[in-house]
This record gives C-alpha cells, sequence and structure tokens, in this order.
C-alpha cells in the first residue's frame, strides 16, 4: 500500500515525465507518414525541413522532427541547430503557458514532439541548445547530464526551474549532476555557482513536500560528495513529519544514500575531511556581511591554519585549531548568525574528522 502511494505521488509531481517517458529515443512520426531520411540525406533536403519547422504548419513541423532524426548529428548545420533551438524554446513557452496548438500532438499528449525536438538539440554541442535544453530536463537522464555539464552556463536557470512544481525534482537532481560533473571532470563551477546550489537545496530540504525530499535526496545521491551527508540527515527529520509519503522517500532514497555517503566518507583522508569543510564554508559564506562575514573570515583563516598542521604532520594542534572552529559555528548557531542547516553542513565532515582517535 505503501509503495503504491508513493508511486502515486510521483506520478502527480511529474506528470510532463511520465507524459513523454521513453519519447526521447523517438525515431517514427508522430504525425501520418513521416518520410525516412537515409544517412545520406543531401543537405538541401536538411535545408528545407529546417525551413519547415521555423514557418511551416503544425504537420510539416512535425513531418520535418521526424526526418530530421534519421540524419546524423554531423550533418545537422549550424543553421539547422538555430532552428531547432529556437522551436525547443518556442514549444517550452508555450506548453507552460497553455497555448493552445502548442504542438502538433493532441491536447491529451503534447509530450511526444517535445521530446522529439529535445532529442534533436540534445545532438547539438552548444551553450545556446544546452539552455534550451533546460525545460526538457524531465524528458531523460540523458538531457540532464547533457545540461550538467555545461557548470555555471546553467546553474541559473535550474535553480529558476526548482520553483516550477513539475520541474522541481528534476531541477534539483540536475544540480547534483552539475556539482558530481564539476569534481569528476572539472566542468567549470564557480563558488558563487556552488553558493546557489547550496543555498536551493538548503531551501528545499526543509520542505516537507514530496517533490522537495524526492529532488534532494536524489540530488546529493547524484553529487556523490561525503561532504554534503549533512543535508541527507536534515532530509531524514523532514520525511518525519511529511506522513506516508516521507517514510517512503525516506526508506527508498534517502537512507540507502546516506548510508552510501556515511562509507565514503569513513574511508577519507583527514586532510580531504577538512577540504570538504574549507569548500563548503567558501560556498556557504560567498557574499557574507555583517557578523556572518566575520565568522567567514574567522572560519576559513582557522581551517587553513589546521590543514597546515595536517600537512606538516602535527595532528595534535590541527585538533585542538579545529576544536575551536566547531566551537565557534556552534556559538554562532546560537546567536542566528547561520541557520541549523548551516550549522549541520559546516561542521559535518570537520566533526567526523575530530570524531576520530588521533
Amino acid at each position: 500500500m505503501l509503495a503504491r502511494l508513493g508511486a502515486t505521488v510521483i506520478l502527480r509531481i511529474v506528470p510532463l515525465r511520465n507524459l513523454i517517458i521513453g519519447a526521447a529515443c523517438l525515431v517514427v512520426a508522430v504525425g501520418m507518414g513521416a518520410p525516412v531520411a537515409s544517412a545520406q540525406q543531401p543537405q538541401d533536403s536538411v535545408a528545407v525541413w529546417a525551413q519547415r519547422i521555423r514557418t511551416g504548419t503544425p504537420t510539416e513541423k512535425a513531418l520535418a522532427v521526424d526526418a530530421l532524426l534519421e540524419v546524423p548529428a554531423a550533418a545537422l548545420s549550424a543553421d539547422v541547430g538555430r532552428a531547432l533551438v529556437d522551436e525547443l524554446n518556442r514549444v517550452a513557452v508555450a506548453i507552460r503557458t497553455g497555448i493552445a496548438g502548442a504542438t502538433p500532438d493532441s491536447a491529451d499528449d503534447h509530450g511526444n514532439y517535445f521530446a522529439s525536438v529535445a532529442t534533436l538539440v540534445a545532438r547539438l554541442d552548444t551553450p545556446e541548445a544546452s539552455l534550451a535544453l533546460v525545460p526538457a530536463i524531465g524528458i531523460s537522464r540523458g538531457i540532464q547530464r547533457r545540461v550538467a555539464r555545461r557548470g555555471d552556463l546553467v546553474v541559473a536557470p535550474l535553480v529558476a526551474a526548482t520553483r516550477v512544481p513539475t520541474d522541481q525534482v528534476d531541477a534539483l537532481e540536475t544540480l547534483g549532476l552539475v556539482w558530481f560533473w564539476a569534481d569528476s571532470t572539472n566542468a567549470p563551477l564557480s563558488v558563487v555557482s556552488r553558493s546557489q546550489i547550496l543555498t536551493t537545496w538548503l531551501a528545499a530540504v526543509q520542505q516537507d513536500t514530496g517533490s522537495a525530499l524526492l529532488g534532494v535526496a536524489g540530488a546529493v545521491e547524484m553529487a556523490g560528495d561525503p561532504s554534503l551527508t549533512p543535508l541527507l540527515v536534515v532530509g531524514t527529520i523532514t520525511a518525519s513529519r511529511a506522513g506516508a509519503f516521507g517514510q517512503y522517500v525516506l526508506s527508498t532514497v534517502i537512507q540507502p544514500a546516506l548510508d552510501t555517503l556515511q562509507d565514503r566518507q569513513a574511508t577519507q583522508s583527514g586532510l580531504d575531511l577538512l577540504r570538504d569543510t574549507q569548500r563548503l564554508a567558501e560556498a556557504l559564506c560567498a557574499g557574507a556581511e555583517g557578523n556572518r562575514r566575520g565568522l567567514c573570515e574567522s572560519v576559513s583563516n582557522e581551517l587553513e591554519v589546521g590543514a597546515r598542521h595536517l600537512r606538516e604532520g602535527r595532528p595534535g594542534p590541527a585538533r585542538n585549531v579545529l576544536g575551536d572552529v566547531f566551537e565557534a559555528c556552534r556559538r554562532a548557531r546560537e546567536k542566528d548568525v547561520i541557520s541549523d542547516t548551516e550549522f549541520a553542513l559546516l561542521t559535518g565532515s570537520l566533526g567526523a574528522l575530530l570524531a576520530r582517535p588521533w
């Protein structure tokens, strides 16, 4: 019964994903009798299809998209790419605003055409294509990855997408992939962008709604960063207030991810744990002012002193300095300079380090 309830709620949360699930790989017609293009389709035909996507009737647009799905990605010229990006942008806006006739599909199933255009745009390796794909992240994990690898470029639109109820889960998760991509492939992700992501997750993990809980849990799991473990701990508390669905998310997503990250954290070196704290502190402190700025400067300086002690083989002095940092964060929490969740993030890896035998 619980699993059925959880599945039902998920369907209500992400209707677009369910409308178009599996449609990302469509190569068949969404209209009547789409022409089949050969791999060697002449460029003049490709150009004609691009023009039909720009100015054709709904049926002509659908037939042109189906034809282009048969064309190798290398044969899609820059002009075709621009036409596809413009069409994806148009359809995304039309669907969001409820414009009748937004796609050639029926009103009851307008996802197929959108998914087909998104599939073509995902073949384009341009910043414009990645931005256009943000409203389409619910179509597939592959499109989420395409968007995420752009790093800084897509953080702001993804953060904005988390405020759209039907997009919240996918947008939160894609931010997790942005974090992972930056850590694993050095994709560009500035301190300001990390700060935006953390702020978004911190707000979402305290919402006792199904989509927020599911999205943050999935995001942290995808990010794969042990220093984010405290977000999952907070998630367990939030889930306990969210009724049956909260328990469903807790048992199926949050707890397994928490176990995995805690195991990973246990194998990290002392310096890695400390670097995690330094990076989170830097992100949380971006743009800090007043008492918060003073705390941030002090914590940053002391963490660097502690790291130097560890690098130079002086665990005793390192432990003393890091213990002082922990206490400074605790006092800041008592004075409301930082929130409970920020305190948990700042001291999570630090606490794991201090709990080890030295």
